[in-house]
């Protein structure tokens, strides 16, 4: 059953398994391509612009978290697609924002949350309370979580260990091929060194059995060339 939201009305329903998804690769790989790429059949969302990057325009965009919430509470019944983009550039109040955030995901329901830059999130013990509760109970409300981050040490197993399914870019460094070997296994660890720049390896977990593939986005190469 859906619950009721903060107003009483009932949440939509998730079209789709709420899970975790994470995307990493080095900057410039095309990760915020992918994520752009997969937020297009996303109804309901939230993406949190971390470092408050360029490019990032495809919904309705606030820069602080009082007037995204007014207007969230108002329309969150609905389809919605929102960014949030903060222009302050404290790292330590943009971790804070980010706690706010899952918490009113998880009052809302039935949504994406997408999370830019979860490396600066994770780095220097800022990670929210919030976060760790919509990473672990975040599938009873029906939250799709999708993570950004350059290098998979930069948010530790805890997260790794609940992703269901993973777009893994490019990378030949030691610390980051022995952290995909440990998750993944030892022939997608290897696939992931050897990927060419348009490439990926999506990796996935179901029924208790997990496979990789080697893909490329048709809209990578275009898109990143516009960025």
């Amino acid at each position: 059953m859906n619950g009721d939201g903060p107003f009483g009305v009932p949440k939509p329903a998730m079209q789709k398994e709420a899970i975790v998804k994470l995307i990493l690769g080095v900057r410039g790989c095309g990760k915020t391509v992918k994520l752009f790429s997969l937020m297009r059949s996303v109804n309901r969302s939230l993406t949190i612009n971390t470092l408050n990057r360029s490019g990032f325009t495809d919904g309705v965009v606030f820069h602080t978290v009082p007037d995204l919430k007014s207007f969230w509470l108002a329309i969150y019944q609905h389809d919605f697609r929102l960014i949030f983009s903060p222009r302050h550039g404290d790292i330590e109040k943009t971790c804070v924002e980010i706690g706010q955030l899952c918490k009113l995901a998880q009052v809302c329901g039935n949504m994406t949350i997408a999370i830019e830059e979860l490396n600066v999130v994770f780095a220097a013990q800022r990670k929210p309370v919030e976060f760790n509760e919509l990473v672990f109970s975040g599938r009873e409300p029906g939250i799709e979580l999708i993570g950004v981050a350059q290098r998979p040490k930069g948010f530790g197993p805890e997260l790794s260990s609940q992703a269901k399914e993973a777009f893994i870019f490019h990378t030949h460094e030691p610390d980051a091929l022995t952290f995909l070997r440990n998750w993944m296994g030892k022939d997608a660890a290897e696939a992931v060194r050897t990927l060419d720049g348009h490439q990926y390896l999506h990796w996935a977990y179901k029924d208790g059995a997990t496979n990789y593939t080697i893909e490329t986005d048709e809209l990578l190469p275009d898109m990143r060339q516009g960025m």
